[in-house]
Parts: C-alpha cells; sequence; structure tokens
C-alpha cells in the first residue's frame, strides 16, 4: 500500500506540475480521493509530500553491511560490472549517496525484491530476514523526507498549453467552444502525461496552427460590420413581380425586351444602411450599355449601366439609407433599342435580364443582437467623444489580462492598441482592428505558455513565493485544464488566495463544478491509460458485438468509476477494493448481468458486486484492456481474447432492480472476474504495459509475490510456475518481453 501511495503521489505531483511550495501534512492511508486532491492541489503546493514521518524515515544501518553483501551474494552475477543484463550495473555503488544518485533504477530494485520478483526463482534465494533487512534500508533511504531540511522546490519550466487546455482555454475566455487544436499536431508525451513542460516542444507546424487558429478565433468571437456579416433578404423567381414586358424565362431571368421592371417585397428591420444587390445581364447594341434603374416605392436611387454581357451575368450594388418597415425595390430597363436588320446588317436588340434582388442589412452592428462573445470581449466603442486609442485601450487592457492570466501592464498592451489604430487608418472597421489584436494576442507567448515570474532566475540557491495570479493558474489547469475563472482572478487580485481557508475552499468549490470533469478525462485517463483503448482493434470475426461505441462504454465505465470515487469523498483504497462499477445497457448486456436495465436510453446504472482482493480497476475492462501488452502476448499465443471480450470478465448473479430511469442499479451479489486473473487450470496471465506503470506493476509483482508464498507453503514448486524473465531497465519499468510460460 505504501508503494501504492508513493507512485499515485507522484502521478498527481507530475500532472499538476508540483501544486506546491509549503510543507504538507502526512498522507494518511485511509486519505478520500478529494482529500487527497486537496491536499496536492493546497498544501503540496509549496514543498514535497512526506509520505514518512521524519524519525521512521531515517535510513537505518549502513549500505556496506545491510545491502552490499546481499547484492553481491544474489544480484552481482546477472547485474555485475561485466555484461550486466538490461544495463543495469550495481557493482559500483558504495554508500547511500550512490544510491540516491541512481534513484529511479533502486526503486526498481526495491519493488523487485519486496515482491519477490527477483532474485529469479531458479536462484538461490534470500532468507526472509535478509531481504526485510534489504526492503527496510531501500525504503528508509529512497523515501527520506527530512523535513527540518530547507525547502528546495526545484526548478519550474515555462509550460506550453497542450491541446486539451488550449481548446478549454479558448471557451473559457472567447466563450465559444471552437474545438480548433484537432487540427494541431499530437502533443509530446512524458512520463505518461501530455501536459510535462519539459517535454512540450514548439515545433514550426504548430506554430503556423496557431496562427490560423488564432485567427479563426477572432473571427468567429467579434462580428464585423459589413455585408458579409448581416443579414440578407432575397427575392427571386416567383418571388419577383414583372411589369409591361418583364416575363420569367426557363433559365430563372427574368427577361425584359423592351421597357418593363422587376420588383420584389422588402422589409428594414430597423432604421439604418442597407446594401441593394441585383444580378443582372443584358444584350448590348446601339452605342451605350443597358441602363437599369434602381427605385424604393417610385423614388429613383440609382441608375446602373450594366456592362455584362449575355451568359455573363454581374452583381451590381445600391446603398440605401432607409428607415424601418416594408417597401418595394425595383429595377427597370429604361433605354430599349431596337434596329432590325437587312441583308448586309445584324438585328440589334438591346435586352435586360435579372435573375435577383438582395436587400442586406442594417449593415451597422445592433448591439442587442450582438453574440455574447462580441459583447464579452468589445466592451467599449469610440463614440460620445472617445478616440479609437482610448476606446482600443479599454477593451484590449482588459482582454490581454485575462489571455496572460494576470495583470497585463500598460506597456504590454500599448502594441495591441497600436494596430487598432493602423487598421482604422488603413480604412478598416474598428471591430476589425480589435479583431486584429485579439488574434496577436493569442499567438503571443504570454497566452501559449504558462509562464512563472522568478526575480532571481540565475540564483539556483534562492526560493520564492508564487504569486497569487500563478497559483491561481496551477489550480485552474491542474483542476479543470483551463483557465482561472472570475472568482479565482478576484480573489488573486486581491492577494488573499494564498491563505489556507480561502485555498480550501476554492479547491473545494472548483471540484464541484462541471469543469471538473476535466480531471476526470484527462489526469484520470492517463493515469489509467484509457486513451490507449482506441488503439486495441479485437478480430471482428471473433467478436462481432465489440464496436467502437462498446469501447466508449467500457471507458465511460472506468471514468466514471474515478468521478464517483473524487466527488462521493470516497476513499482512495476504492482504487483497488471497490464493490461496484457502472454499466448501460449494451455494457451490461456485454457482461451478462442478468437483470440490466430495460431501456436503452438510461444513461448509466450502479451496480454493486462482492467486494475481492483484486484490484477494482482491473475488473473494469477499459482497465484491463490498455493494461495488458496484448500484441506481444498473441505473439507469445498466450491470451485468450475470449477473457477481454467475452462475458467471463464480469458475470452477475442474483437480482438487480431498476430504481428510476437515471437511478442506480442494485445487485445482491455479482462476481466480477478481473481479466488477466491467474487460473489454476491454464496458469495464463497477461503482462503489464510496457510504459511501465506503477500500479499496474504493483498489481503484478503482488500477485508474484502471492504465488511465491504460496509455494512456500506447500512445497509445490509447479503452483503458478511461470519463467522468471524480467529485467529492470534503467527507466524503473519492468521489460514487455517476459511472458508467462505453460509448463
Amino acid at each position: 500500500m505504501k508503494l501504492l501511495f508513493t507512485s499515485f503521489g507522484r502521478v498527481c505531483a507530475r500532472f499538476a506540475n508540483r501544486l506546491a511550495h509549503t510543507p504538507a501534512d502526512r498522507m494518511s492511508g485511509r486519505r478520500a480521493l478529494p482529500t487527497v486532491l486537496i491536499a496536492g492541489a493546497m498544501l503540496s503546493l509549496v514543498g514535497p509530500i512526506a509520505v514518512h514521518g521524519a524519525d521512521s524515515a531515517k535510513p537505518l544501518g549502513d549500505y556496506r553491511t545491510d545491502v552490499a553483501p546481499f547484492i553481491q551474494k544474489y544480484c552481482a552475477e546477472c547485474h555485475g560490472a561485466k555484461s550486466p543484463k538490461a544495463d543495469v550495473s550495481l557493482h559500483s555503488i558504495r554508500d547511500a549517496a550512490g544510491v540516491m544518485a541512481d534513484k529511479a533504477t533502486w526503486e526498481s530494485v526495491l519493488e523487485m525484491v519486496e515482491f519477490r520478483a527477483m532474485p529469479p526463482e531458479d536462484k538461490p534465494q534470500p532468507s526472509e530476514e535478509e531481504r526485510a533487512r534489504v526492503v527496510k534500508w531501500l525504503e528508509a533511504t529512497l523515501f527520506h523526507v527530512d523535513c527540518t531540511a530547507g525547502r528546495d522546490p526545484g526548478r519550474v519550466t515555462i509550460q506550453r498549453l497542450n491541446r486539451n487546455e488550449y481548446d478549454n482555454t479558448i471557451r473559457d475566455l472567447i466563450g465559444l467552444d471552437l474545438k480548433l487544436s484537432k487540427n494541431f499536431p499530437s502533443d509530446d508525451v512524458g512520463e505518461g502525461f501530455d501536459n510535462i513542460g519539459d517535454v512540450l516542444s514548439l515545433p514550426p507546424l504548430l506554430m503556423e496552427k496557431y496562427l490560423d487558429a488564432a485567427e479563426a478565433v477572432a473571427q468567429a468571437a467579434i462580428l464585423v460590420p459589413g455585408a458579409e456579416n448581416a443579414p440578407k433578404l432575397v427575392r427571386a423567381g416567383r418571388r419577383l413581380r414583372g411589369t409591361q414586358s418583364a416575363s420569367r424565362g426557363d433559365s430563372g431571368f427574368w427577361n425584359m425586351y423592351s421597357s418593363g421592371s422587376v420588383l420584389g417585397e422588402f422589409e428594414a428591420a430597423r432604421d439604418g444602411r442597407y446594401l441593394i444587390r441585383i444580378e443582372a445581364m443584358a444584350n448590348q447594341a446601339g452605342d451605350e450599355p443597358a441602363r437599369m434603374a434602381v427605385r424604393q416605392d417610385q423614388r429613383e436611387l440609382q441608375t446602373v449601366d450594366v456592362k455584362a454581357e449575355f451568359d455573363s451575368p454581374e452583381v451590381y450594388e445600391i446603398p440605401l439609407t432607409t428607415k424601418a418597415g416594408s417597401f418595394q425595390i425595383e429595377a427597370a430597363f429604361t433605354n430599349d433599342f431596337y434596329v432590325e436588320g437587312n441583308g448586309n446588317t445584324p438585328t440589334q436588340d438591346r435586352n435586360l435580364y435579372v435573375s435577383r434582388i438582395e436587400l442586406i442589412g442594417p449593415l451597422d452592428l445592433d448591439s442587442s443582437a450582438l453574440p455574447e462573445s462580441h459583447q464579452r470581449i468589445v466592451v467599449s466603442r469610440p463614440e460620445k467623444g472617445k478616440s479609437v486609442r482610448d476606446a482600443a485601450s479599454e477593451v484590449l487592457y482588459r482582454f490581454v489580462s485575462r489571455a496572460y492570466r494576470r495583470q497585463a501592464t500598460r506597456e504590454e498592451v500599448e502594441p495591441f492598441v497600436g494596430l487598432v489604430e493602423a487598421a482604422v487608418k488603413n480604412g478598416e472597421s474598428y471591430e476589425r482592428g480589435i479583431q486584429i489584436a485579439v488574434a496577436a494576442t493569442l499567438v503571443s507567448p504570454q497566452f501559449l505558455f504558462r509562464i512563472e515570474h522568478d526575480p532571481r532566475p540565475n540564483d539556483a540557491d534562492t526560493a520564492h513565493a508564487l504569486s497569487d495570479y500563478e497559483l491561481a493558474s496551477r489550480l485552474s489547469y491542474f483542476l479543470w485544464s483551463s483557465m482561472p475563472d472570475t472568482e479565482l482572478f478576484s480573489y488573486a487580485r486581491a492577494g488573499k488566495l494564498n491563505e489556507s481557508e480561502t485555498l480550501r475552499r476554492q479547491v473545494k468549490r472548483m471540484l464541484a463544478d462541471p469543469k471538473a470533469e476535466a480531471l476526470v478525462r484527462n489526469f484520470g485517463g492517463q493515469w489509467l491509460n484509457l486513451r490507449n483503448l482506441d488503439e486495441i482493434q479485437p478480430d471482428p470475426q471473433k467478436f462481432p458485438g465489440v464496436d467502437e461505441k462498446l469501447k466508449q462504454d467500457m471507458r465511460r465505465e472506468t471514468e466514471m468509476f474515478f468521478d464517483a470515487v473524487m466527488r462521493e469523498d470516497r476513499s482512495i483504497l476504492d482504487f483497488l477494493v471497490a464493490n461496484f462499477s457502472y454499466v448501460n445497457r449494451r455494457l451490461a448486456e456485454h457482461y451478462g448481468l442478468e437483470n440490466r436495465p430495460e431501456r436503452r436510453r438510461i444513461p448509466t446504472c450502479r451496480v454493486h458486486r462482492r467486494p475481492t482482493r483484486r484490484c477494482a480497476d482491473a475488473s473494469q475492462h477499459s482497465y484491463a484492456h490498455v493494461q495488458s501488452d496484448a500484441h506481444f502476448a498473441r505473439k507469445a499465443g498466450q491470451v485468450d481474447h475470449g477473457k477481454h471480450f467475452g462475458h467471463a470478465a464480469a458475470r452477475a448473479s442474483g437480482r438487480c432492480a431498476v430504481v428510476g430511469s437515471d437511478q442506480r442499479i442494485e445487485s445482491k451479489s455479482v462476481a466480477a472476474r478481473a481479466d488477466g486473473a491467474t487460473s489454476s487450470r491454464s496458469r495464463v496471465r497477461l503482462v503489464p504495459s510496457r510504459d511501465g506503470h506503477a500500479g499496474l506493476r504493483l498489481r503484478e509483482l503482488r500477485r508474484r509475490g502471492a504465488l511465491a508464498r504460496q509455494r512456500q507453503r506447500s512445497g509445490d514448486r509447479s503452483v503458478g510456475r511461470v519463467a522468471q524473465r524480467r529485467i529492470v531497465s534503467r527507466s524503473g519499468r519492468i521489460s514487455a518481453d517476459a511472458f508467462p510460460k505453460q509448463r
């Protein structure tokens, strides 16, 4: 259990990018997950987690007397100076400092020794006393925390927003959920997570995508005055009416072979500027082009020369300023011309053809009809004596501060204000200038990266306190994968976020917010490797019922389990021993539940099962699939995929009752069997994934230890016998080429 909490603590710390700089309380073995998250988001904000007490964690004895003889006797043959297996050599270590210099390797050595994975069972085995002495020394040395020592919070790498964080930040900053990161290249992954600052690079292709996305965001969020964004009324075909010679032809054009006109009924929504567009063409004849008079209720607005030839229509635009109300717009043919030809000259006949009339507007923006994103950003306009500069400064100081997730300085905002002024001077509208400034802000390093300012960046011996704004960003990107909200900003602005009670209240509020679902999907999904579920492709001939929908149900089952542990303030131990899970109808049928929801639209139901010593997550198919190296196991001929995708993984007995359409299903007894559990008949098991996931290694090593103890008690060396070929790499992972062999 101690190893589980250590691994979970490391994962939490990595995912949060070390949310902390003050000493933390000791973590109790029964700590509930929300309390762990609060501790991780609050108390561990300023220092390492003290997993062990200072007294109990002091190194015991000496390496040369307690560990070196063990290494020499049981490990030196394979991990000595010459040709060490897996390139792991232990012969050069002389003291505790040498152990700490290669901590990852020695943590794996501890795991192997503690759970009897090493030495291999075909080699001489240490006594229980020898093993216990080495384990105790390594635990005390590797996990010792000196609470009296000076704090060293370490170096913080500036961290680029990953794809999820970018989308969520745009959503909360602009108010539009555009999901533009789907066009970005995949994020780099470090230690199983995609939000590790040390590996999140910025390749040129991604920078180009950022530029495109910034322009798309600005155009979607802010409306620019103009015909392209204004309402449009179109009258064509039968919605036009002809006078005199005008008649509707088969091609969709109204033909005027002599004097005549076409007109349509329109309505202006409010007073303002409009634009009339008419698509027309003509048969040209005589000394002048065909002329079209455009009228509003018999009032002539403009006469247009229609120079477009027949079969090559063009659009002609006429500005209109009008009051609100209904009126007619008419296009009249005013200069008919006809000369009949003779034997030497062809007939000359000038005609006009009109296909449609459009009324576009009002072109002036109506503040009451503007989208929320526009109103959120453009809070001031150059009117009533306010200059473009003053209005732009007011808009951009507010926007840039939110985008930078701190108070921007006037010097930082000034270049963006200059962009607006330059756009207006070049004939662009004020709104277009704001669009340009917003797009420029969204490609600034201060937006794309989470930057924490160090007053003495070159002094490695000096620690400094996080500012309230930096703390707000750490909290929000850990729990929400997004920027701080208004309440967090207000506390940061007031300088109160660092107060312990305020911080505790804010973490609880944030965990209760729907945006905390990001913690489930991003942290939980990567911690449990659920994202790898998409890569599993079972044989459709053998398993026709397993499709993408079922795989999504499997993933959602585990996500909802994680969410329940978090939101119901359940113990973290539920990840090992919980007696419940979540199903919908499709998943219940797959698991073979006898009494399942009758209606397929029941989103989820909660089922209870008999508790076991088996890891609770392991009995959920999503977790079992992604945590088994199916590819290598298939090559070794060891995996029966019926146990993966068939009903054997979880079969219910007893009766289930539907409590409500969205309530729980309670079961008197559900016997759940975890994928990968060892069978005394087949002795087939699944090996951990190659990513070296700590929780999975723990499960495998515990299983091996239990088998070893069973063999010792029974004296039967054939019980669960497997080939002992696991090697510890320098990264602390168990190699994926060690597979069980049936004897």
